[in-house]
């Protein structure tokens, strides 16, 4: 708060008597006083300023300070630098933290430019993130609270609020980062390969961004029981040091040489995307390489006009392909699969599919490399930092491991660093090779859903979902129906389950002995998904299991009245059935109407999500159906680009290649429309009789499958009882085209289907034809 100075009138009466009389003045101060509190425990005798130049130094100009025993330092501010500079702190060996003693390895901790009154572990990581992905403290804050899984902002004082978890988080920010710090300090005082000596400051930036990268592992080491059972602060972070140390073992900048090549080229990095202004560009942005014919790579490409800027902005787009030992290639443009590219998601006025030509935008970068990005008409929005460097010459080895120290991991090649060693050789990359850093924060994610028939929610039976003793134990479940709307799913899944005897016996693999244990309840029924935590897998047949339950927890809701959601945490059977929930909480639910569909999602979810998953489940009801939806979180990401010189020379020396023109659109093959496609068949005029069933399989990389079933008599057609197919031929169209046609014949019987199938809908229909002359039609969905 600004501090009024008031100057004394004449006489006895005072300031205020003074002014009121004119005989005095107030005056505004033109300073401000701010506080600046430093924790993990208060820290006392670490050196604190307002970092005027970001530069991540106390410089003599930013007039630091140490902090008392209080962990404070206070500073006079002119009244117009208020909220204009990050704070720093410099925690040098033998500073003390009150809760663990005196402080064993120096570390760095800073706080953003609006919220520099508390400087913590947690506020060190969005101001980290803030850094490096230009977003605000408001977006980057939102975001490394859901990565941490944590209930209360990272910007709050945990030590003040009794958030035990989140001081647990930030005792293992620190430890990790004094570890990671530790294994690197011999690079302090060395050179890289330019010549460039490494100081102190530019290792700490190294460490600042690495550490960010283990969000993730921070939510999760705080969670565990020797974490939470310990007994006093010094015994908690003596645990977590050593998990630390574990995991930097697998995951963290091995060592000092690792350290010279990451900085090596943060060093030669200049701020830009490396678009070239009004020419043609293409980035290999994902890559995962096993063999030449066992390839997935993601490229972002842009014409000429498209790099062209417009009130700010540039175009491009996403071209992916995967290849397939048998020689098979699909390509596609956006989601993790050809399959997922019929994905529709709401842009704010109407239900939108990314088309595989449609251009997204991003801003042109500022000074610093910053800039912002519309990703599919509103599927994701978010801020990017991107840098480059020019790596014509080097070796493509030393760029390798140099991005992987970094936490650059969307380039693998091989399945361990000793693999790519051996792929990579002594080759170098040729001139005019660029490497691309970047980070991204995406702040803002559209609802989606898939559109295919094997995504529609079935809603079971009313005496099922009610656990009514008869439907539960029939040997055959009631009919469930995809015909239903959110209101129908609300009002029959109550959260009563199904009770069944419990279960034992020797049938499991070699004899494994499976016991439900005395509590054997089917929740499948009454509940929905909202995720699940673990990854072992299930199996299809008893014989195949190991034990009853997998040891995965299934995360489900049920729901009451009033808008209420009851969360609960659940056993997952060997065979993927919902078992034995418990309440985990209760939150509310909320039904939106967007457009033509109304979407259903939930607020207060459980604290066993927070930093699980990187989405939340939601359900959308649209023409007809409940479907899985979902939208994801705002989550940070770093990636390496390589462009197109780098790229290709970097698939010459792996032995593949891909030519891509970035003026040329995105021409899918048949591989493309992978899935499993069903429907029916019917008869005309000429066979009235005649009807059925028919599946095909399309699987890259793998033969073409069909069968069917049919009514017919034999008078009226070849077709009867039930099918298999021959031939099955899809021809894609041109560049551009979204359909393709498809033909098939029936093994032994003569009858030959033509049609065409959409890539967005997973639509297909057609005609078919007897050689007894019946003919008709044929119609079916993608699952």
């Amino acid at each position: 708060m600004t501090a009024l100075l008031a100057a004394c009138g004449g006489g006895g009466g005072g300031g205020n008597a003074g002014a009121a009389n004119g005989g005095g003045t107030t005056a505004l101060s033109t300073t401000t006083p701010v506080t600046i509190t430093v924790v993990d425990g208060p820290i006392a005798g670490a050196m604190v300023c307002l970092d005027k130049n970001e530069n991540g130094a106390c410089d003599t100009e930013d007039a630091p300070r140490t902090t008392d025993t209080n962990g404070q330092a206070t500073f006079t501010v002119p009244n117009a630098e208020v909220g204009k500079y990050p704070a720093l702190v410099w925690v040098n060996k033998g500073a003390t933290d009150r809760d663990t003693g005196a402080v064993p390895t120096r570390y760095t901790m800073k706080a953003p430019k609006d919220a520099v009154h508390l400087v913590t572990p947690l506020t060190t990581l969005v101001q980290t993130l803030v850094e490096t992905t230009g977003a605000s403290t408001q977006d980057a804050a939102a975001a490394v609270q859901l990565q941490l899984g944590m209930k209360n902002s990272p910007l709050d004082d945990f030590t003040q609020n009794g958030d035990a978890n989140a001081q647990a988080i930030a005792n293992a920010v620190v430890v990790t980062a004094q570890a990671q710090a530790d294994l690197l300090k011999d690079a302090v005082g060395a050179s890289t390969s330019s010549g460039t000596v490494i100081t102190q400051l530019q290792l700490d930036q190294l460490v600042a961004q690495k550490v960010l990268d283990f969000a993730s592992w921070f939510a999760f080491v705080a969670a565990d029981k020797l974490v939470t059972g310990a007994t006093s602060a010094t015994a908690r972070v003596a645990v977590l040091n050593v998990k630390a140390q574990e995991m930097l073992g697998s995951s963290g900048i091995p060592n000092a040489p690792s350290a010279l090549l990451a900085l090596a080229h943060i060093r030669q990095s200049r701020p830009g995307n490396g678009f070239s202004s009004g020419l043609a560009s293409a980035w290999l942005a994902y890559l995962s390489f096993d063999a030449p014919d066992d390839v997935y790579a993601r490229y972002i490409t842009s014409s000429a006009s498209e790099n062209t800027p417009a009130g700010n902005n540039t175009r491009y787009h996403n071209l992916r392909y995967q290849a397939y030992p048998n020689g098979d290639v699909s390509t596609w443009a956006t989601q993790g699969g050809p399959k997922w590219g019929g994905t529709l998601h709401w842009n704010g006025s109407s239900w939108k599919v990314c088309g595989i030509q449609d251009a997204h935008i991003s801003s042109v970068p500022d000074a610093n490399g910053n800039s912002s990005y519309n990703e599919c008409d509103g599927l994701e929005r978010g801020t990017t930092n991107s840098k480059t460097v020019d790596i014509g010459g080097q070796k493509m080895l030393e760029v390798y491991q140099s991005i992987l120290s970094q936490g650059y991991f969307n380039l693998r090649v091989g399945d361990s660093r000793a693999r790519a060693t051996t792929l990579l050789g002594t080759a170098v990359f040729p001139a005019g090779s660029k490497l691309g850093l970047r980070k991204t924060l995406n702040t803002s994610n559209a609802f989606a859903y898939y559109p295919g028939s094997g995504n529609y929610l079935e809603l079971p039976d009313a005496q099922l979902a009610a656990g009514n003793a008869a439907a539960c134990d029939a040997s055959v479940d009631p009919q469930s129906s995809s015909q239903v709307s959110l209101d129908q799913t609300i009002a029959r899944l109550r959260g009563t389950p199904c009770v069944y005897a419990s279960w034992s016996g020797n049938r499991g693999l070699n004899g494994a002995f499976l016991d439900s244990g005395s509590r054997n309840e089917g929740w499948g029924n009454t509940t929905l998904s909202l995720g699940s935590l673990g990854d072992a897998k299930t199996v299809a047949n008893l014989n195949e299991a190991t034990a009853f339950y997998t040891g995965n927890t299934l995360v489900r809701v049920a729901f009451g009245d009033a808008g209420l959601a009851k969360y609960y945490a659940c056993q997952e059977s060997w065979s993927g059935s919902v078992r034995n929930c418990t309440a985990a909480g209760t939150g509310t639910y909320v039904i939106e109407t967007l457009g033509d569909a109304r979407v259903l999602y939930f607020t207060g979810l459980p604290q066993m999500l927070r930093g699980a998953q990187s989405w939340e489940r939601v359900y959308i009801e649209r023409q007809g159906q409940v479907r899985y939806g979902y939208r994801d979180l705002p989550y940070p990401a770093t990636s390496a680009w390589l462009n197109l010189p780098a790229a290709n020379a970097l698939l010459v020396q792996l032995g593949t290649g891909r030519s891509i023109d970035p003026g040329v659109g995105l021409a899918l093959t048949a591989s493309s429309y992978e899935g499993t496609y069903k429907g029916i068949f019917f008869g005309d005029a000429t066979a009235p009789s005649v009807s059925g069933l028919f599946t095909f399989n399309l699987a890259a990389g793998k033969v073409p499958t069909c069968s069917g079933s049919s009514n017919a008599l034999v008078s009226a057609s070849n077709l009867g009882g039930t099918f298999t197919c021959s031939n099955v031929v899809l021809n894609p169209g041109a560049a551009g085209s979204t359909e393709a046609n498809i033909t098939f014949g029936t093994t032994s019987s003569g009858e030959s289907f033509t049609g065409k199938i959409n890539f967005y809908t997973g639509a297909v229909s057609g005609s078919w034809i007897s050689t007894s002359g019946a003919k008709g039609a044929f119609r079916g969905l993608r699952q």
